[in-house]
């Protein structure tokens, strides 16, 4: 299913209900459910998020009844129905809850749904436990165990990056032992949510004292919270997204609810988007009488400005869609944070350049440049409710047709939101089908399976022959191939094939680790016609003569030596027992510190002297080259239920998964492939050498794996995207938690694992 948006540069006109705030329902049902008798909490959220809270709640053993409008909270102890307790997908429920859990009267474990079982919650367990909660966690991720009992207070140290998990803090200290002093450290993000937090606490009665700067937190003990009615306010979040469309189209919207067109009107933690929408030139008249604000105008150029995220990130979307229309360029300060959501924001927002919008990620700013329209094209939401009505609302205001992913996203936060669109003509609904692929000029032209990759490599050497094409890092050493080297290094090694006997159809065989001559290896086999097939260094003698043999491959490149292994050497007892039929050996690394064995067997060459000495005939090579539908790889399974397999794949499937793969990711040659997997595994060879020869982006190999190398060389040459097994991201998220500098480039990681 996908989300549909026919643009248009018409006029929108109708009304919108705006919702209640779910930042006030969270907190007010939380706290009515702490307080002994009955709250009510006047103006129901139907947002999916604050359903959750309902839900865990009621788990709890809190009676909430729903009588009108009103939400009836009959608060009192915690006395659990369940020994399990769910916030499903609410990240809010989860850090607001987690600690409140230990005021039940026995134990339970808070979970959600399966993806937050991925969700770290360190920062916050390791505050919940100076506080003196008793919790267990296996892995700093849900399920987390509460054991009952009253907090004992004290000093807490917390990471200032999500407010929530100072609210969550905040709202159970009242009921400890002992004063509690919570005090943020490092960045402090996201203030105003944390007013509103002790705002509403006071509102039931509840006293906390707070720092100047909001770093510091002070709180008695034993208070009791006090019943009380409450209305929520309008959503503006929400009431945002219709804002932005009114702003990008010429306008008569009337929004029911809505009480302010200021930030100085309205207690909302998300105000502040009112007074810039009104510095980009939106104009807003309040009928405070009738609740309502009106936008009307004929179409007005919207005016560029300047963002600070830090406390207000989750607007990053509604606002960079509204930018993409504005004079000049819009600069976003302060977006680190804001790539630590449901996706990253910023990142996502990028995906508006596919539809001919200039945005650009300078370090910890999103740079907006103002264009003059835009044309329909697949999108993808990454299951982020802001990220798709953001989209949307810029994509109702291009020209044809935009498909957008996960189309019931908006449902978490604001779940009229299609109807909110559809009442002022905008025209948005949910289909059946596949969002489509990305434009085909985010990927070479044409049907690039027509093309043998070895000729997409010629083309990026004659059309960037000084850009890199292959950057190998180690902790001693980079080096860099241009496109115009390594085309030069595959024609010489082509030639040096031809020179062995190697003829099209024929398997060569190759054990290198993620050095750029695998990559020059590889396209050199390819453009005689013969067959790659790569052997993990890791492999020992019994497979490597179980593939020579099954392979029938007469040549073999081995790397002198590797991480403690000599590789010659086991290679010529390999020879010597006559457990292969190489003809050849060809041996990289050497410099000179190896010496060919004397006895008989298969002829030795040293790499480097090969290739120098190879005759060059780069017509004659691509003469050979291998067609579309002929063979490209044999690789071997793990073999972990048997013997292992050879699996063979021609050149056109290779290629059509690699244009897959930079389609549905919106990759092209300015992006950078990270490639930490091994090469002669699938994973390095297909969805990261592969990938990039296709498009004509540099990759950068690791022929050792070290997530301090790893974090260096992303930083250095700017790596974009990167497919790998799960251990490798948690390396590199265990090294920047552990002070390393993020790869701020880096927004792509496909995890192909656990």
């Amino acid at each position: 299913m996908y989300l549909s948006v026919d643009g248009s540069e018409g006029r929108v006109a109708g009304e919108v209900v705006v919702p209640n705030s779910k930042y006030h329902a969270h907190r007010a049902l939380i706290l009515a459910s702490l307080a002994h008798g009955e709250s009510r909490v006047v103006g129901l959220s139907d947002a999916r998020h604050v359903r959750y809270t309902v839900q865990m709640l009621r788990q709890l053993g809190t009676r909430i009844d729903v009588e009108g409008d009103t939400f009836l909270v009959h608060g009192g102890p915690y006395r659990p129905r369940r020994e399990v307790v769910t916030a499903g997908s609410s990240g809010t429920t989860l850090y607001f809850m987690t600690g409140l859990a230990s005021l039940a009267d026995r134990p339970v474990t808070v979970t959600g749904q399966k993806y937050f079982q991925r969700r770290p919650l360190v920062p916050l367990l390791s505050a919940l436990e100076q506080l003196g909660v008793r919790l267990e966690s296996a892995d700093g991720c849900p399920p987390i165990t509460i054991r009952p009992g009253r907090p004992s207070g004290g000093r807490v140290a917390i990471d200032g990056t999500l407010s929530q998990w100072i609210s969550g803090l905040l709202l159970l200290a009242p009921f400890a032992t002992a004063p509690t002093v919570i005090e943020v450290e490092g960045s402090a993000n996201e203030r105003t949510y944390l007013a509103l937090t002790v705002r509403m606490m006071r509102q039931f009665g509840l006293r906390v004292e707070v720092s100047e700067d909001w770093r510091r937190f002070e709180v008695e003990p034993d208070q009791e919270a006090a019943p009380t009615r409450l209305l929520l306010p309008p959503d503006v979040g929400s009431a945002a997204f219709g804002l932005a469309a009114a702003a990008v189209h010429p306008a008569d919207v009337l929004l029911h609810g809505m009480t302010a067109v200021s930030s100085d009107q309205t207690d909302h933690p998300e105000a502040e988007v009112l007074d810039i929408m009104t510095r980009m030139g939106l104009g807003m008249s309040l009928d405070a009488a009738a609740r309502s604000v009106r936008v009307s105008h004929d179409g007005h150029p919207l005016e560029s400005t300047r963002v600070d995220c830090r406390d207000l990130p989750d607007m990053l979307p509604v606002l960079a869609a509204m930018a993409t229309f504005a004079r000049g360029t819009t600069v976003f300060d302060h977006v680190s944070h804001t790539r630590l959501k449901e996706s990253d924001r910023a990142s996502a927002m990028l995906q508006l350049n596919r539809m001919g919008a200039r945005l650009e990620l300078d370090g910890d700013r999103l740079l907006v440049h103002g264009v003059a329209g835009l044309t329909g094209a697949p999108l993808s939401s990454f299951n982020d409710h802001r990220v798709l009505m953001a989209l949307a609302v810029a994509a109702s205001r291009a020209q044809g047709v935009s498909r957008l992913s996960y189309p019931h996203a908006y449902q978490i936060s604001y779940p009229t939101f299609l109807d909110a669109m559809n009442a002022i003509g905008l025209r948005m609904s949910v289909r059946q089908g596949r969002a489509a692929a990305a434009p085909r000029r985010r990927h070479p032209p044409g049907d690039p399976t027509r093309t043998p990759i070895t000729e997409w490599v010629r083309r990026w050497a004659a059309k960037r022959p000084e850009q890199p094409a292959v950057i190998e890092c180690s902790r001693s050493r980079s080096r860099v191939w241009t496109w115009q080297e390594l085309d030069r290094e595959a024609d010489r090694l082509a030639g040096a094939l031809l020179a062995l006997g190697v003829r099209p159809g024929e398997r060569v065989a190759f054990q290198l680790p993620n050095r750029g001559e695998f990559v020059a290896v590889s396209l050199a086999i390819l453009r005689v016609g013969a067959v790659c097939c790569p052997l993990m260094p890791i492999l020992r003698e019994r497979e490597i003569s179980f593939a020579l043999d099954r392979s029938g491959a007469r040549v073999l490149f081995v790397p002198h030596s590797f991480r403690g292994r000599d590789h010659a050497a086991e290679t010529a007892a390999m020879c010597r027992a006559g457990r292969t039929h190489l003809d050849h050996v060809v041996v990289l690394g050497g410099e000179g510190r190896w010496a060919p064995p004397s006895e008989g067997g298969p002829a030795w060459h040293d790499y480097g002297a090969l290739v120098d000495g190879a005759p060059v005939d780069s017509q004659l090579a691509s003469g050979l080259s291998a067609r579309p539908r002929q063979t490209a790889q044999l690789l071997f399974t793990s073999g972990t239920s048997g013997e292992p397999k050879g699996v063979l794949h021609r050149h056109d499937v290779l290629t059509r998964a690699a244009a897959m793969q930079a389609s549905h990711l919106g990759l092209d040659g300015s992006d950078c492939v990270y490639v930490p997997s091994p090469l002669a595994h699938q994973t390095g060879f297909l969805y990261g050498m592969w990938v990039a020869l296709l498009l004509g982006a540099p990759q950068v190999v690791q022929p050792v794996w070290d997530p301090d190398v790893g974090l260096r060389a992303l930083r250095e040459h700017g790596g974009t995207v990167v497919q790998a097994a799960t251990p490798f991201l948690a390396d590199l998220v265990r090294a920047v938690e552990g002070g390393a500098p993020r790869p701020e480039t880096l927004r792509v990681f496909v995890a192909t694992g656990a």
